[in-house]
């Protein structure tokens, strides 16, 4: 039988009248279809407080029952405490202990992220796999890095090993130091999809520069704005695209691009047409993106201006090396294993 005590209605409302009179009333008087749940003990006495189950054996097994007699027995000592102690309802659980320990470490998701910038991350790619193809070309404007057990490794007759995009992008880092491009500042990528794009993408990186993708289809006065809301230093322009007038970027206010550097993109291939510059960057030379750190920008990503002006998003290189090591441990494309799924990213 499970009973509930109530106060009667008004008798705390009398002058100097006793304590409220509890009125009970019996919710159910004997067995129930389902379970019947009774407490005998006088509390405040000394006394025990039993708890009996008397359950249905249709509905339960003998050790469902004695799991819900212990998470009750839980629920009752938690309670106690709760209120002796003039803890906030929250605190109550039904769970054991030992349950406890098993969700809290089922939701333990904490793990070490030795989190590196994406120079850092070349870099180190570089140092491991020097000699290996880091970009193949498979058709024209379509570039995939693919590992060199791939079966179509052979079918591509341009290629650039980890060490020879790292030679290219390390001489055109220098040009854009030479041209003014400092640390921290945003640099135009108008490009083309291709080899020339990583090298042009990393080159910016080792001059600790933020790079700014920019589609070459934009209308010129689109890339205007672009330029001038991520403050770029420099516009590069890949191969076969001309340099953009300043009247063409901005018809109302042309002087504003007047002084920015354009700079034309050198293919620097691996061939014998187009050898590496003689005074490219040493492998051991210390450019400025080396000093780059995990929260500083590594690129600005602009919307695309569906719902008016395209906005520039930046994004930090702990941001975007949290996001490339997620879908490296969520990517099932083997051979390919690295690979550009966007045009700003690697």
């Amino acid at each position: 039988m499970l009973t509930l005590g109530v106060p009667t209605p008004g008798t705390d409302e009398l002058p100097g009248a006793p304590a409220p009179v509890a009125r009970i009333h019996n919710v159910s008087a004997g067995p129930v279809a389902d379970m019947t749940v009774t407490l005998r003990g006088m509390p405040g006495r000394g006394n025990p407080i039993y708890l009996e189950l008397d359950a249905n054996p249709n509905l339960y097994t003998m050790e469902q029952v004695q799991a819900h007699a212990r998470h009750m027995g839980a629920w009752l000592e938690n309670w106690a405490t709760a209120a002796t102690n003039e803890l906030p309802l929250e605190t109550i659980t039904t769970a054991l202990p030992a349950e406890l320990e098993t969700i809290n470490a089922f939701n333990s998701t904490g793990h070490h992220i030795e989190y590196k910038t994406l120079l850092q991350r070349f870099t180190d790619a570089v140092a491991a796999h020097p000699n290996e193809p880091a970009l193949i070309a498979t058709a024209p404007g379509e570039r995939y890095t693919l590992t060199p057990e791939s079966p179509h490794a052979h079918e591509f007759n341009l290629t650039l090993t980890y060490a020879q995009l790292d030679a290219r992008a390390r001489a055109l880092a220098a040009s854009l130091v030479a041209a003014g491009v400092r640390p921290g500042t945003a640099v135009g990528l108008r490009f083309n999809r291709g080899i020339e794009q990583y090298i042009a993408l990393y080159a910016a990186l080792y001059a600790g520069a933020i790079y700014v993708p920019i589609l070459p289809e934009l209308p010129a006065e689109r890339v205007g704005h672009m330029l001038t809301d991520a403050g770029c230093s420099a516009l590069l322009n890949g191969p076969g695209l001309g340099l953009l007038a300043p009247a063409e970027l901005s018809p109302e206010n042309p002087e504003r691009f007047t002084n920015l550097p354009q700079l034309p993109f050198t293919a620097l291939t691996p061939t014998a047409q187009h050898p590496l510059p003689a005074d490219a960057a040493p492998a051991s030379a210390i450019l400025p993106g080396h000093e780059t750190e995990l929260d500083d920008t590594a690129y600005i990503l602009f919307t695309s201006g569906s719902t008016g002006r395209p906005k520039g998003v930046a994004v930090s290189h702990r941001a975007i090396d949290n996001r490339l090591r997620w879908q490296q441990s969520k990517s099932r494309s083997p051979p390919v294993t690295g690979y550009s799924t966007k045009p700003h990213l690697v």
